[in-house]
Parts: C-alpha cells; structure tokens; sequence
C-alpha cells in the first residue's frame, strides 16, 4: 500500500512539473501571439496600422484618424462574447466602421456568423449610425447572440457619443 502511494505521489510530481514546465516555455509565445492578432484585428478594423504614441483609455483608443476602436464584452447565449469596435467619429456624424468577434463561446453552426465579419449579417452593420442599429434585426436562429452584439455596438456608441472629446491626445 505504502509503496502505491509513493508512485502515485512520484507521477502526480512528474505530471505537475511538467505542465509547469510547459507553461513557463509557453507564455511568451502566446502572450506574443495574442499581441499579433490583436494588432491585425486593429489594422483591418482602422485601415492603417495603429499609432505606436497611442494607447487605449479604458476600453477606447482613439486612433486621431477619425476612427476611434472600443472594445467591450457582453452576455450572449452561451456566456461573454468579446468585441473589437471601429467607429468613424466626425462631429454629429458617427458610424460604425466594423466589428470583429474576439472571442466567444456560442453555439457552433448557429453562431458561425461570428467569424464572418466581411460577409452577411455582420458586414451589414457597417456604415449605419446610432439610431441604425438600435433599428437592425437580428439573426434568425440566433437572437440572443446577434441580440448581444446589436448591444456591444451600442456600448461603443455611448463610449463615443454626445462626448466633447474622445479620450487620446492627437496632438503632433
């Protein structure tokens, strides 16, 4: 009995130090990585590459083009769903410029919408203004999710809308 215990407790301390070991040989590639895809979603959303001098402020980064990116995350049918937000900003005129889903953990088939940003439903967003979509449907099949990010969209509008100034300095 003694001597199970003690190679039970030897592999269970192999196995530990090994995910260990993993982690700490991982972490920098990822964290890498996810920098990466974060910077592509930002120059697809913005059409340029992100000024290094900028930085986000809170959840809004104003990229002193007159796009501003917000990013938030709501409740969709199957738990947080993480977006990245490009809105046109001109004095009494914004818009949405595009959205990308970040991350999600709806359902799949019904929520393959998600990942086809340039096409379909979610490429339709774009362009239209505040008042827009709070008018747009939703996705048949898939309320509660489209629902979601008709909601997401709506925060990125307050973020920006009826404010002053758009948090960034701009200045050269």
């Amino acid at each position: 009995m003694l001597n199970s215990s003690l190679s039970l407790a030897v592999i269970a301390g192999t196995c530990a130090s090994l995910l260990a070991l993993t982690q700490l040989l991982t972490d920098e590639r990822i964290e890498h990585n996810i920098r990466a895809r974060d910077a592509r979603l930002i120059t697809e959303l913005a059409g340029t590459t992100a000024p290094a001098s900028s930085t986000w402020s809170g959840d809004v980064w104003n990229l002193c083009n007159d796009t501003v990116l917000a990013r938030t995350k709501v409740a969709g049918y199957g738990g947080r769903i993480s977006l990245l937000i490009a809105m046109t900003v001109k004095p009494k005129k914004h818009s949405l410029r595009g959205l990308r889903v970040v991350s999600h953990s709806e359902t799949p088939g019904l929520a393959d919408f998600l990942q086809q940003p340039d096409r379909g439903w979610l490429s339709e967003l774009s362009g239209r203004n505040h008042a827009q979509i709070r008018a747009a449907d939703g996705v048949t099949g898939a309320t509660i999710t489209s629902k979601a990010v008709l909601t997401g969209v709506l925060k990125a509008f307050a973020y920006t809308q009826d404010r002053g100034a758009i948090p960034g300095d701009c200045s050269p």
